[in-house]
């Protein structure tokens, strides 16, 4: 515990770096630092907190194979020696991992320097602290590294007199008590490392200082302080004590001889963890106290009631993650009820949650409100009632002080919001909010009456005959007999674009696309009928080592790769009978959505090198498209009601 503790005691050093400093502020986007010319600082702590999770920085839970296409995952197989240039880097610690596609050995190295950290932009919380207090540094605060020995780490920023938690991998503000109360965390060291000043500051993030005390066993507490003082003194030299730090310290004493209040928590003390995916947070046991439950609804999304049965009894109820404590309970059948009190409470449901854009009939989400309007943002974007953010597209339900309530769609990065006119007077009592999107009309309702609506043009479902993606081409030919469907096959032909590699003379660059949409009545009976037969080139997907391609044709193989991992994705998703299908990770997969899965029958064919020097590129393409062979469909017929499984 001792190295530990030394070591980092060392890594402030970094932060005080001028030349990693200025490669943070470089980082930032203009409207931050403008930002800081007009904020107060917890306003410009609170935004830099916002756009570092958002946009910024990203978790990873493991790497991804960068060689396969689709990747079926990796496995841990625990550490490898660090390479000299990851040394360089401080990555100490490397994790390998093997991918489960191709077998290849991944390498997970755990950078120390926050520089380092803001060229990668990924990790756990380590990294992610650790980029945050350099960032934050360089921004003009005093910051410094805080470290839980239960393993998470954060930064404490100094400001208005006192020091405050401050969580990027939360998006948390002044919420220390999050770790043992929302997390379930069981405490024991907990020391904050700055420029000057080793702490222990265990104290001010427990309520229960006697049950942290009994599990401090590493170290008696007179050889903890003995080691916190020698890494302070080392840190210090010959320079006095900051001010402040006498009056920290008894700060901390005073906590440490009293129980804490458990009734002052705020809402976000109340939640359990929200960074990392479900299945990494469940194993550590932090997913917390305050779940909720969504059901799998083709029109309505309903985060609310433990009772609520899916209509299909192969669907199940999957748990979403409460930001801020709303205060639950049921005041009508089948809608949440969020009573928003300050700081207001909000329900984000996570990314592996049902995406509503995948139903044909768009979707509606609704809540009951009681909210007050003294207490509530003045601008609506600060109110967000219930929402939920994918990688590109997303909807938040909001509320503002004056009355209105807004509703924003966004649909592959493109915002669509709606806004009602002064409807409501926020004086505590139920009121009962939503907002719907078909795909073309996007429309908000309070007290269940239609109060504004307005067309939005970007739903980008093939079924719905139009297109927003930009490069894609699409275009429709009715074709009366054989020759004209003929024709058409050669006009798209046409169309297709090839190159010549190393490895292939004639290889595809672009994903070509034939779909025939049949529509058959029945003279006698009358009876319609409605068909598709979705014929797709997926492209030629070589190794650059092997293909060497450059330029141009380099960048068309990186996007090759791209379409072809997220479809790897979903065929994925489809053989580990997950209950997101991620369609919408990729145009090519959301133009091919009624092609996988559902009642298509799905079939892959694979153009193989007999070439035995290209082996492993052969292997790889059949494992890739073994997948397909996993994909249910549930086969449907006009005829009485059947249902069969086909492979």
């Amino acid at each position: 515990m001792r190295k530990k503790i030394s070591g980092y005691a060392k890594q402030q050093q970094a932060y005080a770096d001028d030349a990693k400093q200025t490669l943070a502020k470089a980082s930032l986007p203009q409207a931050l630092l403008d930002m800081a010319k007009s904020f107060t600082e917890r306003e410009l702590l609170l935004e830099l907190l916002k756009w570092f999770k958002a946009d910024f920085f990203r978790w990873l839970d493991k790497p991804c194979c960068e060689h396969c296409p689709a990747s079926s995952g990796a496995k841990n197989e625990g550490m490898t020696e660090p390479s000299e240039e990851e040394l360089r880097y401080g990555a100490t610690r490397v994790e390998a991992w093997r991918c489960e596609s191709c077998g290849r050995l991944l390498r997970f190295p755990r950078y120390s320097d926050p520089a380092r950290l803001l060229e990668t932009r990924r990790g756990r919380c380590g990294e992610w602290a650790n980029c945050f207090t350099l960032i934050a540094t360089a921004l003009g605060y005093q910051a410094r590294l805080v470290v839980d020995w239960t393993d998470h780490v954060w930064t404490e920023v100094w400001y208005g007199g006192s020091w405050h938690h401050c969580d990027a991998c939360e998006t948390c503000l002044d919420a220390p008590l999050t770790y043992e109360v929302g997390w379930g965390k069981k405490l024991t060291y907990i020391i904050a490392f700055g420029p000057t000043e080793v702490v222990d500051v265990t104290a001010r993030y427990t309520r229960n200082w006697a049950a942290v005390l009994s599990r401090r066993t590493l170290l008696s507490e007179e050889q903890l302080a003995k080691a916190i003082e020698d890494s302070e003194s080392s840190l210090r030299g010959d320079l006095l004590a900051p001010a402040w730090r006498d009056l920290e310290e008894a700060e901390l004493a005073e906590l440490r001889s009293q129980k804490q209040n458990s009734s002052n928590l705020s809402p976000a003390e109340l939640c359990g963890r929200t960074s990392g995916s479900t299945d990494w947070r469940a194993e550590r046991g932090e997913l917390g106290i305050l779940p909720v439950l969504i059901a799998e609804s083709s029109t309505t999304i309903d985060p609310s009631l433990p009772s609520l049965e899916p209509k299909d009894a192969n669907v199940q109820l999957q748990p979403a993650q409460l930001l801020s404590g709303a205060a639950l309970g049921q005041h009508s059948t089948g809608v949440r009820c969020l009573e928003l009190r300050a700081p207001f409470a909000t329900v984000e449901l996570p990314a592996e949650a049902p995406d509503a854009f995948l139903c044909p009939e768009g979707f509606t989400v609704e809540a009951w409100v009681a909210a007050s309007a003294e207490e509530l943002q003045p601008l609506a974007h600060a109110n967000p009632v219930i929402s939920r953010h994918g990688p590109a597209s997303g909807w938040e339900l909001r509320i503002c002080a004056e009355g209105a309530v807004v509703f924003l769609v966004t649909v592959d990065g493109i915002h669509k919001e709606l806004q009602s006119a002064s409807c409501c007077e926020w004086r505590g009592q139920w009121i009962h909010v939503a907002g719907s999107f078909d795909g073309q009309v996007s429309r908000i309702f309070v007290g269940k009456e239609l109060v504004a609506e307005q067309q939005v043009r970007a739903f980008d479902q093939p079924s719905r005959g139009h297109c927003a993606w930009g490069e894609i081409q699409l275009g429709m030919t009715v074709v009366p007999d054989v020759g004209s469907m003929l024709h058409v096959v050669a006009t798209g032909l046409g169309n297709r674009k090839v190159r010549a590699t190393k490895m292939n003379a004639d290889s595809s660059r672009s994903h070509l696309m034939l779909i025939i949409s049949m529509d058959v009545s029945d003279k006698e009976t009358g009876r319609r009928r409605l068909g598709k037969i979705s014929i797709v080139d997926l492209a030629g997907s070589e190794r650059l080592s092997k293909s060497e391609v450059t330029g141009e044709a380099q960048k068309e193989a990186i996007e090759i790769n791209k379409s072809l991992t997220a479809l790897g994705d979903v065929m994925m998703a489809f053989t580990s009978r997950a209950k997101l299908i991620p369609y919408r990770n990729h145009k090519l997969t959301q133009l091919m959505q009624d092609s996988l899965g559902g009642s298509a029958k799905t079939l892959m064919f694979v153009n193989v090198s007999p070439s035995s020097s290209n082996a492993d590129e052969t292997i790889n393409s059949l494992k890739y498209a073994s997948r397909a062979r996993c994909i249910e469909n549930e086969v449907k017929t006009n005829g009485p009601s059947t249902k069969s499984i086909g492979r």
